[in-house]
Protein backbone atom coordinates (compact mmCIF):
# COMPACT_ATOMS: atom_id res chain seq x y z
CA UNK A 1 0.00 0.00 0.00
CA UNK A 2 1.01 3.58 -0.48
CA UNK A 3 1.16 5.34 2.19
CA UNK A 4 1.13 9.54 1.76
CA UNK A 5 4.08 10.83 4.11
CA UNK A 6 2.04 12.07 7.57
CA UNK A 7 -0.25 8.64 7.37
CA UNK A 8 3.33 6.79 7.48
CA UNK A 9 4.59 8.39 10.17
CA UNK A 10 1.90 6.11 12.27
CA UNK A 11 2.11 2.86 10.60
CA UNK A 12 6.25 3.09 10.50
CA UNK A 13 5.60 3.27 14.13
CA UNK A 14 3.58 0.40 14.71
CA UNK A 15 5.85 -1.36 12.27
CA UNK A 16 9.04 -0.95 13.62
CA UNK A 17 7.60 -1.21 17.54
CA UNK A 18 5.28 -4.09 16.74
CA UNK A 19 7.85 -6.55 14.09
CA UNK A 20 10.75 -6.76 16.32
CA UNK A 21 11.74 -10.53 15.33
CA UNK A 22 12.74 -12.95 18.90
CA UNK A 23 10.55 -12.36 21.39
CA UNK A 24 11.47 -10.44 24.21
CA UNK A 25 11.24 -11.43 27.49
CA UNK A 26 8.63 -10.32 29.48
CA UNK A 27 8.86 -7.49 31.92
CA UNK A 28 8.90 -7.86 35.66
CA UNK A 29 10.02 -6.05 38.52
CA UNK A 30 9.84 -2.96 36.02
CA UNK A 31 12.10 -4.20 33.48
CA UNK A 32 13.17 -6.91 30.75
CA UNK A 33 15.82 -8.77 31.98
CA UNK A 34 18.22 -10.56 28.91
CA UNK A 35 20.66 -12.83 30.20
CA UNK A 36 24.03 -13.33 28.05
CA UNK A 37 26.48 -16.30 28.73
CA UNK A 38 30.25 -15.11 27.14
CA UNK A 39 32.61 -17.01 26.06
CA UNK A 40 36.46 -14.67 26.60
CA UNK A 41 37.52 -13.69 23.22
CA UNK A 42 40.60 -11.82 22.07
CA UNK A 43 40.14 -8.94 19.13
CA UNK A 44 40.90 -10.40 15.79
CA UNK A 45 43.95 -9.86 13.95
CA UNK A 46 43.84 -7.75 11.62
CA UNK A 47 41.02 -6.39 13.81
CA UNK A 48 39.27 -4.29 10.33
CA UNK A 49 38.27 -8.11 9.41
CA UNK A 50 35.48 -7.69 11.59
CA UNK A 51 34.15 -4.58 10.91
CA UNK A 52 30.69 -3.98 10.65
CA UNK A 53 29.82 -1.39 7.55
CA UNK A 54 30.73 -2.12 3.79
CA UNK A 55 34.90 -1.83 3.56
CA UNK A 56 36.06 0.68 1.16
CA UNK A 57 37.89 -2.11 -0.82
CA UNK A 58 34.77 -4.06 -1.48
CA UNK A 59 33.12 -0.91 -2.56
CA UNK A 60 32.24 -0.16 -6.52
CA UNK A 61 30.57 2.65 -8.39
CA UNK A 62 26.75 2.75 -8.36
CA UNK A 63 23.51 4.14 -6.62
CA UNK A 64 22.85 2.03 -3.79
CA UNK A 65 19.32 2.66 -3.64
CA UNK A 66 18.35 1.38 -7.47
CA UNK A 67 20.67 -1.56 -6.48
CA UNK A 68 18.36 -2.55 -3.53
CA UNK A 69 15.54 -2.02 -5.76
CA UNK A 70 17.29 -4.27 -8.32
CA UNK A 71 16.97 -7.41 -6.09
CA UNK A 72 13.06 -7.12 -5.96
CA UNK A 73 12.80 -7.53 -9.98
CA UNK A 74 11.56 -10.69 -11.39
CA UNK A 75 11.60 -12.13 -7.58
CA UNK A 76 7.99 -11.93 -6.68
CA UNK A 77 8.17 -15.27 -5.35
CA UNK A 78 10.73 -14.28 -2.84
CA UNK A 79 8.93 -11.48 -1.81
CA UNK A 80 5.71 -13.15 -1.65
CA UNK A 81 3.12 -12.31 1.23
CA UNK A 82 3.43 -15.93 2.09
CA UNK A 83 7.43 -16.30 1.62
CA UNK A 84 8.09 -13.04 3.89
CA UNK A 85 5.09 -14.41 6.62
CA UNK A 86 7.64 -17.75 6.83
CA UNK A 87 10.75 -15.39 7.25
CA UNK A 88 9.15 -13.65 10.09
CA UNK A 89 8.40 -16.76 11.97
CA UNK A 90 11.93 -18.22 11.59
CA UNK A 91 12.79 -15.28 12.98
CA UNK A 92 10.36 -14.86 16.18
CA UNK A 93 12.27 -18.51 16.63
CA UNK A 94 14.80 -18.91 19.36
CA UNK A 95 18.47 -19.19 17.34
CA UNK A 96 18.59 -23.24 18.31
CA UNK A 97 15.42 -23.80 16.58
CA UNK A 98 16.29 -21.97 12.96
CA UNK A 99 15.55 -25.11 10.84
CA UNK A 100 18.47 -25.11 8.71
CA UNK A 101 17.56 -27.10 5.98
CA UNK A 102 14.53 -25.03 5.55
CA UNK A 103 16.31 -21.82 5.46
CA UNK A 104 18.61 -23.22 2.61
CA UNK A 105 16.14 -24.70 0.17
CA UNK A 106 14.42 -21.22 0.35
CA UNK A 107 17.24 -19.65 -1.27
CA UNK A 108 18.34 -17.30 1.67
CA UNK A 109 21.89 -18.84 1.62
CA UNK A 110 23.29 -17.19 -1.36
CA UNK A 111 25.08 -13.93 -2.00
CA UNK A 112 28.34 -11.69 -1.14
CA UNK A 113 30.13 -14.61 1.20
CA UNK A 114 28.84 -17.63 -1.29
CA UNK A 115 29.00 -19.58 -4.72
CA UNK A 116 28.44 -17.83 -7.26
CA UNK A 117 28.40 -14.86 -5.42
CA UNK A 118 25.44 -12.83 -6.65
CA UNK A 119 22.49 -13.53 -8.95
CA UNK A 120 19.71 -14.18 -6.19
CA UNK A 121 17.79 -11.54 -4.14
CA UNK A 122 20.53 -11.50 -1.34
CA UNK A 123 23.52 -11.13 -3.92
CA UNK A 124 21.95 -7.95 -5.09
CA UNK A 125 21.39 -6.98 -2.04
CA UNK A 126 25.03 -7.29 -0.99
CA UNK A 127 26.12 -5.58 -4.12
CA UNK A 128 24.03 -2.75 -3.45
CA UNK A 129 25.18 -1.93 0.13
CA UNK A 130 28.64 -1.77 -1.04
CA UNK A 131 27.99 1.08 -3.60
CA UNK A 132 29.49 4.48 -3.28
CA UNK A 133 26.66 6.66 -4.05
CA UNK A 134 23.02 7.30 -2.49
CA UNK A 135 20.49 9.46 -4.43
CA UNK A 136 17.01 8.62 -3.13
CA UNK A 137 15.86 11.59 -6.27
CA UNK A 138 13.23 12.46 -4.04
CA UNK A 139 13.92 16.51 -3.58
CA UNK A 140 11.29 17.23 -6.74
CA UNK A 141 8.51 14.88 -5.28
CA UNK A 142 8.44 16.22 -1.60
CA UNK A 143 8.42 19.96 -2.76
CA UNK A 144 5.45 19.24 -5.52
CA UNK A 145 3.24 16.70 -3.31
CA UNK A 146 4.46 17.87 0.18
CA UNK A 147 2.83 15.84 2.91
CA UNK A 148 0.88 13.74 0.15
CA UNK A 149 4.53 12.33 -0.89
CA UNK A 150 4.09 8.45 -1.27
CA UNK A 151 6.73 6.30 0.12
CA UNK A 152 6.23 2.48 -1.43
CA UNK A 153 9.31 1.46 -1.52
CA UNK A 154 10.78 1.80 2.20
CA UNK A 155 8.14 -1.09 3.36
CA UNK A 156 9.59 -3.14 0.28
CA UNK A 157 13.03 -2.47 2.26
CA UNK A 158 12.02 -3.22 5.21
CA UNK A 159 11.08 -6.71 4.23
CA UNK A 160 14.49 -7.27 2.31
CA UNK A 161 15.95 -6.56 5.76
CA UNK A 162 13.95 -9.24 7.44
CA UNK A 163 15.11 -11.99 4.56
CA UNK A 164 19.09 -10.53 5.43
CA UNK A 165 18.57 -11.10 9.12
CA UNK A 166 16.73 -14.93 8.40
CA UNK A 167 20.04 -15.05 6.15
CA UNK A 168 22.79 -13.61 9.41
CA UNK A 169 21.23 -16.04 11.84
CA UNK A 170 21.25 -18.97 9.80
CA UNK A 171 25.09 -18.06 9.64
CA UNK A 172 25.35 -16.99 13.35
CA UNK A 173 23.48 -20.59 14.63
CA UNK A 174 25.81 -22.51 11.96
CA UNK A 175 28.78 -20.56 14.04
CA UNK A 176 29.90 -19.14 10.39
CA UNK A 177 31.14 -15.67 11.51
CA UNK A 178 32.94 -14.70 8.99
CA UNK A 179 29.50 -15.10 6.80
CA UNK A 180 27.66 -13.42 9.38
CA UNK A 181 30.21 -10.44 9.05
CA UNK A 182 29.14 -10.23 5.57
CA UNK A 183 25.58 -10.13 6.28
CA UNK A 184 25.87 -7.78 8.62
CA UNK A 185 28.02 -5.06 6.96
CA UNK A 186 24.98 -5.65 4.26
CA UNK A 187 22.29 -5.06 6.83
CA UNK A 188 24.54 -1.91 8.23
CA UNK A 189 24.69 -0.94 4.73
CA UNK A 190 20.88 -1.09 4.24
CA UNK A 191 20.20 0.80 7.14
CA UNK A 192 22.75 3.96 6.50
CA UNK A 193 21.16 4.42 2.98
CA UNK A 194 18.06 5.41 4.96
CA UNK A 195 20.34 7.97 6.13
CA UNK A 196 19.98 9.63 3.58
CA UNK A 197 16.29 9.90 2.91
CA UNK A 198 14.95 13.22 3.02
CA UNK A 199 12.19 12.12 5.57
CA UNK A 200 12.27 11.36 9.09
CA UNK A 201 9.92 8.53 8.21
CA UNK A 202 13.26 7.08 5.86
CA UNK A 203 15.46 7.57 9.14
CA UNK A 204 12.98 5.77 11.20
CA UNK A 205 12.69 2.68 9.05
CA UNK A 206 16.81 2.90 8.82
CA UNK A 207 16.82 2.62 12.31
CA UNK A 208 14.28 -0.34 12.29
CA UNK A 209 16.63 -2.21 10.39
CA UNK A 210 19.70 -1.50 11.68
CA UNK A 211 17.65 -2.77 15.13
CA UNK A 212 17.27 -6.02 13.18
CA UNK A 213 21.34 -6.15 13.06
CA UNK A 214 21.31 -5.25 16.67
CA UNK A 215 19.04 -8.31 17.80
CA UNK A 216 21.37 -10.87 15.80
CA UNK A 217 24.19 -9.52 17.28
CA UNK A 218 22.88 -9.84 20.57
CA UNK A 219 22.45 -13.39 19.90
CA UNK A 220 26.20 -13.86 18.01
CA UNK A 221 28.14 -12.68 20.72
CA UNK A 222 26.81 -15.38 22.62
CA UNK A 223 28.17 -17.84 20.46
CA UNK A 224 31.42 -19.81 21.22
CA UNK A 225 34.11 -18.60 18.63
CA UNK A 226 32.78 -15.21 18.00
CA UNK A 227 35.47 -13.11 17.35
CA UNK A 228 35.16 -9.99 19.96
CA UNK A 229 33.83 -7.33 18.21
CA UNK A 230 34.92 -4.11 20.59
CA UNK A 231 36.74 -2.66 18.11
CA UNK A 232 34.07 -3.12 15.24
CA UNK A 233 31.17 -1.55 17.41
CA UNK A 234 33.91 1.41 17.94
CA UNK A 235 34.18 1.48 14.09
CA UNK A 236 30.81 2.47 13.70
CA UNK A 237 29.58 6.03 13.33
CA UNK A 238 27.79 7.55 16.45
CA UNK A 239 25.25 8.25 15.26
CA UNK A 240 24.94 5.65 13.11
CA UNK A 241 21.92 7.05 11.30
CA UNK A 242 22.10 10.73 11.04
CA UNK A 243 18.84 12.57 11.29
CA UNK A 244 20.05 15.91 9.45
CA UNK A 245 18.48 15.05 5.84
CA UNK A 246 15.20 14.21 7.64
CA UNK A 247 15.13 17.21 9.27
CA UNK A 248 15.54 19.16 6.28
CA UNK A 249 12.97 17.24 4.49
CA UNK A 250 10.14 18.04 7.05
CA UNK A 251 11.24 21.94 6.64
CA UNK A 252 9.86 21.42 3.18
CA UNK A 253 6.86 19.33 3.53
CA UNK A 254 4.84 22.99 4.19
CA UNK A 255 6.56 25.52 3.57
CA UNK A 256 7.31 24.69 0.01
CA UNK A 257 3.81 23.70 -0.67
CA UNK A 258 2.27 27.20 0.84
CA UNK A 259 5.38 28.85 -0.49
CA UNK A 260 3.62 31.74 -2.02
CA UNK A 261 1.06 32.54 1.34
CA UNK A 262 4.44 32.47 3.20
CA UNK A 263 6.04 34.98 0.67
CA UNK A 264 3.89 36.85 -0.27
CA UNK A 265 4.49 40.34 -0.80
CA UNK A 266 1.06 41.53 -0.70
CA UNK A 267 -2.52 40.32 -1.13
CA UNK A 268 -3.53 37.33 -3.04
CA UNK A 269 -6.96 36.97 -4.86
CA UNK A 270 -9.70 35.44 -3.21
CA UNK A 271 -9.71 32.34 -5.27
CA UNK A 272 -6.00 32.06 -4.78
CA UNK A 273 -6.65 31.91 -1.00
CA UNK A 274 -9.82 29.68 -1.22
CA UNK A 275 -7.68 27.10 -2.99
CA UNK A 276 -4.85 27.42 -0.35
CA UNK A 277 -7.38 26.86 2.34
CA UNK A 278 -8.95 23.58 0.97
CA UNK A 279 -5.50 22.52 0.23
CA UNK A 280 -4.32 23.10 4.14
CA UNK A 281 -7.60 21.77 5.28
CA UNK A 282 -7.14 18.36 3.26
CA UNK A 283 -4.09 18.02 5.34
CA UNK A 284 -6.52 17.22 8.33
CA UNK A 285 -8.21 14.42 6.54
CA UNK A 286 -4.45 12.94 5.59
CA UNK A 287 -3.47 12.82 8.65
CA UNK A 288 -5.95 11.17 10.27
CA UNK A 289 -6.13 6.93 8.78
CA UNK A 290 -9.41 6.37 8.02
CA UNK A 291 -11.10 9.91 8.44
CA UNK A 292 -14.63 10.99 7.29
CA UNK A 293 -13.55 13.90 6.32
CA UNK A 294 -14.84 15.64 9.53
CA UNK A 295 -11.27 17.18 10.19
CA UNK A 296 -11.07 18.69 7.20
CA UNK A 297 -14.78 20.69 7.77
CA UNK A 298 -13.83 21.63 11.34
CA UNK A 299 -10.53 23.14 10.47
CA UNK A 300 -12.46 25.25 7.72
CA UNK A 301 -14.71 26.48 9.48
CA UNK A 302 -12.30 27.72 12.18
CA UNK A 303 -10.20 29.53 9.81
CA UNK A 304 -13.11 31.27 8.88
CA UNK A 305 -14.74 31.81 12.00
CA UNK A 306 -10.87 33.25 13.04
CA UNK A 307 -10.96 35.55 9.79
CA UNK A 308 -14.19 37.06 11.22
CA UNK A 309 -12.79 37.71 15.10
CA UNK A 310 -11.02 41.42 14.63
CA UNK A 311 -8.61 40.55 17.78
CA UNK A 312 -7.23 37.24 16.23
CA UNK A 313 -6.87 38.75 12.57
CA UNK A 314 -4.86 41.87 14.49
CA UNK A 315 -2.64 39.02 16.42
CA UNK A 316 -2.10 37.41 12.84
CA UNK A 317 -0.78 40.49 11.70
CA UNK A 318 1.40 40.92 14.88
CA UNK A 319 2.91 38.07 14.98
CA UNK A 320 3.43 37.76 11.07
CA UNK A 321 5.10 41.51 11.11
CA UNK A 322 7.08 40.21 14.36
CA UNK A 323 8.21 37.20 11.74
CA UNK A 324 9.82 39.86 9.17
CA UNK A 325 6.36 40.25 7.13
CA UNK A 326 6.52 43.81 6.06
CA UNK A 327 3.30 46.58 6.90
CA UNK A 328 2.55 47.28 3.42
CA UNK A 329 2.29 43.76 2.67
CA UNK A 330 -0.20 42.89 5.61
CA UNK A 331 -2.31 45.50 4.92
CA UNK A 332 -2.96 44.59 1.28
CA UNK A 333 -3.80 41.02 2.78
CA UNK A 334 -7.87 39.68 3.49
CA UNK A 335 -8.54 38.58 6.61
CA UNK A 336 -8.66 34.96 5.51
CA UNK A 337 -5.22 35.33 4.08
CA UNK A 338 -3.61 36.54 7.01
CA UNK A 339 -4.68 33.95 9.55
CA UNK A 340 -4.01 30.88 7.17
CA UNK A 341 -0.21 32.50 7.03
CA UNK A 342 -0.17 33.29 10.24
CA UNK A 343 -0.79 29.65 11.14
CA UNK A 344 1.26 27.89 8.75
CA UNK A 345 4.65 30.61 9.84
CA UNK A 346 3.57 29.14 13.75
CA UNK A 347 3.94 25.62 12.52
CA UNK A 348 7.10 26.54 11.15
CA UNK A 349 7.96 28.35 14.19
CA UNK A 350 7.02 25.62 16.33
CA UNK A 351 8.78 23.24 14.33
CA UNK A 352 11.93 24.87 14.65
CA UNK A 353 11.72 25.22 18.53
CA UNK A 354 11.27 21.30 18.71
CA UNK A 355 14.04 20.64 15.83
CA UNK A 356 17.15 22.84 17.08
CA UNK A 357 17.52 20.14 20.12
CA UNK A 358 18.06 17.53 18.11
CA UNK A 359 21.71 17.80 16.73
CA UNK A 360 22.25 18.25 20.29
CA UNK A 361 23.33 14.64 22.94
CA UNK A 362 19.96 13.34 23.40
CA UNK A 363 20.58 13.86 27.36
CA UNK A 364 21.34 17.36 26.78
CA UNK A 365 18.44 18.01 24.09
CA UNK A 366 15.69 16.00 26.26
CA UNK A 367 15.18 18.79 28.60
CA UNK A 368 14.28 21.68 25.61
CA UNK A 369 11.83 18.60 23.77
CA UNK A 370 10.00 18.20 26.32
CA UNK A 371 10.00 21.85 26.94
CA UNK A 372 9.01 22.26 23.13
CA UNK A 373 6.69 19.32 23.66
CA UNK A 374 5.19 21.22 26.31
CA UNK A 375 4.31 24.94 24.73
CA UNK A 376 3.00 22.72 21.60
CA UNK A 377 0.23 21.39 24.02
CA UNK A 378 -0.57 24.76 25.57
CA UNK A 379 -0.54 26.35 21.84
CA UNK A 380 -3.37 23.27 21.15
CA UNK A 381 -6.65 25.58 21.28
CA UNK A 382 -5.07 28.70 19.12
CA UNK A 383 -3.08 27.42 16.72
CA UNK A 384 -4.22 24.19 13.72
CA UNK A 385 -1.35 23.13 11.82
CA UNK A 386 1.57 23.11 14.75
CA UNK A 387 -0.53 20.76 16.96
CA UNK A 388 -1.64 18.36 14.02
CA UNK A 389 2.17 18.50 12.03
CA UNK A 390 5.05 18.85 14.30
CA UNK A 391 6.31 15.69 15.03
CA UNK A 392 9.54 13.70 15.15
CA UNK A 393 10.45 12.95 19.01
CA UNK A 394 9.68 9.53 18.78
CA UNK A 395 12.42 9.16 15.85
CA UNK A 396 14.74 11.05 17.92
CA UNK A 397 13.75 9.01 20.90
CA UNK A 398 14.29 5.62 18.75
CA UNK A 399 17.74 7.24 17.69
CA UNK A 400 19.11 7.60 21.30
CA UNK A 401 17.75 3.89 22.17
CA UNK A 402 19.60 2.56 19.58
CA UNK A 403 22.92 4.04 20.17
CA UNK A 404 22.12 3.32 23.63
CA UNK A 405 21.92 -0.48 22.48
CA UNK A 406 25.40 0.22 20.35
CA UNK A 407 27.15 1.67 23.62
CA UNK A 408 25.89 -1.42 25.90
CA UNK A 409 27.54 -4.05 23.31
CA UNK A 410 30.58 -2.31 23.10
CA UNK A 411 30.77 -2.38 26.80
CA UNK A 412 29.54 -6.39 26.46
CA UNK A 413 32.32 -6.82 24.40
CA UNK A 414 35.11 -4.93 26.47
CA UNK A 415 34.09 -7.33 29.41
CA UNK A 416 34.92 -9.97 27.19
CA UNK A 417 38.29 -8.68 26.35
CA UNK A 418 38.96 -8.50 29.95
CA UNK A 419 37.67 -11.98 30.72
CA UNK A 420 40.01 -13.05 28.17
CA UNK A 421 43.16 -11.13 29.48
CA UNK A 422 41.92 -12.12 33.29
CA UNK A 423 41.37 -16.04 33.16
CA UNK A 424 37.65 -15.89 32.43
CA UNK A 425 36.47 -13.63 35.25
CA UNK A 426 34.00 -11.01 35.31
CA UNK A 427 35.49 -7.68 36.44
CA UNK A 428 34.88 -5.98 39.68
CA UNK A 429 33.63 -2.99 38.05
CA UNK A 430 33.99 -1.67 34.58
CA UNK A 431 36.98 1.04 36.06
CA UNK A 432 39.41 -2.30 36.00
CA UNK A 433 38.47 -2.47 32.30
CA UNK A 434 41.60 -0.35 30.30
CA UNK A 435 40.04 0.68 27.64
CA UNK A 436 37.53 3.81 26.64
CA UNK A 437 33.80 2.61 27.61
CA UNK A 438 31.28 5.19 26.16
CA UNK A 439 28.63 7.08 28.81
CA UNK A 440 25.12 5.93 28.19
CA UNK A 441 23.78 8.16 25.36
CA UNK A 442 20.18 8.50 27.21
CA UNK A 443 21.33 9.67 30.94
CA UNK A 444 25.24 10.91 29.76
CA UNK A 445 26.19 9.13 32.88
CA UNK A 446 27.94 5.93 33.19
CA UNK A 447 25.97 3.14 32.38
CA UNK A 448 25.49 1.39 35.95
CA UNK A 449 27.47 -2.19 36.47
CA UNK A 450 27.24 -4.54 39.38
CA UNK A 451 28.70 -8.03 40.36
CA UNK A 452 26.69 -10.55 42.17
CA UNK A 453 28.45 -13.77 42.99
CA UNK A 454 28.91 -15.36 39.45
CA UNK A 455 27.49 -13.10 37.35
CA UNK A 456 27.19 -9.12 36.46
CA UNK A 457 24.22 -6.80 35.94
CA UNK A 458 24.27 -4.12 32.95
CA UNK A 459 21.74 -1.52 32.38
CA UNK A 460 21.31 2.42 31.26
CA UNK A 461 18.83 4.75 32.35
CA UNK A 462 15.25 3.82 30.58
CA UNK A 463 14.07 6.28 28.21
CA UNK A 464 10.84 6.31 28.90
CA UNK A 465 10.34 5.51 32.36
CA UNK A 466 6.83 5.08 32.85
CA UNK A 467 7.52 1.82 30.51
CA UNK A 468 8.80 -1.66 31.66
CA UNK A 469 9.28 -2.80 28.35
CA UNK A 470 11.91 -0.61 27.36
CA UNK A 471 14.11 -0.78 30.50
CA UNK A 472 16.95 -3.33 29.36
CA UNK A 473 19.24 -4.97 31.53
CA UNK A 474 21.30 -7.59 30.59
CA UNK A 475 22.84 -10.26 32.95
CA UNK A 476 26.12 -11.12 32.15
CA UNK A 477 28.16 -14.22 32.95
CA UNK A 478 31.14 -16.24 31.52
CA UNK A 479 31.39 -19.55 30.46
CA UNK A 480 33.10 -21.86 32.06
Amino acid sequence: MKWPCAACVVVCLMVCTLSRAQPMPEPRDGKVVLPLTLSPASAPQPVSRSYLLPQYAEMQPGNRVQGFMKAFMEQQRFFSREASSQRDKWNSLPLEQLPLDEIRKAGILHGLAYTPPYGRPLGDADEAARYTRVEWNEWFNLRRDGINLLLPELQNLRNLATALKVRLRAEIKAGDFDRAIVSLRTLFGLARTMEQHPTLIGQLIGLFIAGLGLDALEEMVQQPGCPNLYWALVDLPRPLIDLRQGLQGERVLLSEQFKPLLQATGGLSEGEVQRYLTTICELFRAIQINSDGSQAAAAQQRYRSWAADKARVDLARRRLAATGFKPTALKDMSTLQLVLTDDLRQYEIYRDELFKWFPLPYWQAAPGIQQAEQALQKAKEELQLAPQMVSGTRVRQSQARFEQRIALLQIVEAIRLYAHANRGQLPDSLDKIRLPLPLDPVSGQPFRYTVEADRAILHGANLYPDKAATNRHYTLQIRK
